[in-house]
């Protein structure tokens, strides 16, 4: 409990309708994730359990900015880094798959460039590696290392990605992580279209 852990009834509520609410946002259920990460935010709002309210409003967050409502997702962003604490909430990664900090910066980094800001959206996705390596859990990293990838993709910055996608791809291999490999490949590809090196890219 003092590691914020979903505990009793109520935290054994939430984590349930947490799988299904990442089970229906992959499945781009929009509407759906959108009705449970509202019933988790209610259940965390009924608690005051800070770990459970920065969850939920991470979901939202989340939710949100997949939805387009990118207004809504940074205020729901800011309400979670707000509550995150990295060493109350270590034990996350663990429960919910990857750390909240770490997925909120790597998040952000988007929702930022989506709204306007290039620089700010670099800066977050650099903190999102940053925050990554101080957590020590492995599948943190390399989601912030996509995301912080994607997010200066966005910017166009060629050689900032290559760095990034060169640090997701050794991470990827040696942890066996497929989702991320995936996704670095695919970046790997965009970075030597830029080069010219069409078919190699492809």
């Amino acid at each position: 409990q003092e590691l914020g852990e979903p505990v009793g009834e109520p935290g054994q509520v939430f984590l349930a309708l947490y799988g299904l609410w990442g089970h229906n946002l992959v499945l781009g259920d929009m509407e759906t994730a959108r009705e449970l990460a509202m019933q988790c935010l209610t259940l965390a709002k009924k608690t005051q359990e800070p770990a459970l309210l920065m969850e939920g409003h991470r979901m939202t967050d989340e939710t949100a900015f997949y939805r387009g409502e990118l207004v809504i997702s940074r205020e729901h962003l800011e309400r979670t880094l707000s509550l995150y604490d990295p060493q109350l909430h270590s034990a996350h990664a663990t429960v919910y798959g990857q750390d909240p900090g770490v997925a909120s910066y790597s998040h952000g980094s988007w929702i930022l460039w989506h709204l306007g800001y290039p620089d700010q959206a670099r800066t977050m996705g650099q903190q999102a590696v940053d925050l990554g390596e101080d957590v020590s859990h492995p599948f943190s990293l390399d989601f912030a290392l996509c995301y912080s990838a994607v997010a200066h993709q966005f910017c166009g910055d060629e050689r900032r990605v290559e760095e990034l996608v060169k640090a997701a791809v050794s991470l990827s291999t040696e942890q066996e992580f497929v989702l991320w490999l995936a996704m670095a490949t695919v970046l790997r590809g965009w970075v030597l279209a830029k080069r010219g090196q069409t078919e190699e890219g492809i």
